[in-house]
């Protein structure tokens, strides 16, 4: 099924040659979504599993107290997300929970997100 969000781009939180777990918010709800890349190379198409995650939860990911996979985890839905390069894509609701089996199961690392400051004062303004 198809989901409509007018998602922005906050910040990435990890990028490994390219941004691999990003942080959005819909325009409209102005909830966060995480969106963690898929597809491994580099093209004009990507896919990702994207799920809606809480402030509280986001603020545990960046203190290493929660990994990429766990934040997913505690979301009760997954959407994937196809997009082409200059098109946002669209995305469709999943019911596939084996999708978190393609999520890493890595730590916060600060070395690989440019975009920490922005997403903290982001979050800590809410």
């Amino acid at each position: 099924m198809n989901v409509e969000m007018d998602l922005k781009l906050l910040g990435d939180l990890q990028v490994y040659d390219m941004p691999y777990l990003s942080l959005y918010t819909d325009k409209t709800t102005h909830l966060f979504y995480l969106a963690f890349r898929i597809s491994s190379q580099r093209g004009p198409e990507s896919e990702y599993v994207v799920a809606p995650v809480s402030a509280e939860h986001l603020s545990l990911y960046l203190k290493g107290q929660m990994t990429v996979r766990n934040l997913f985890e505690v979301s009760d839905t997954l959407y994937l997300w196809r997009k082409r390069r200059g098109i946002k894509g669209g995305l469709c609701l999943s019911n596939d929970r084996t999708l978190e089996n393609r999520i890493d199961n890595s730590i916060y690392n600060p070395r690989f997100c440019d975009d920490e400051e922005v997403i903290r004062e982001y979050i800590q303004g809410i």
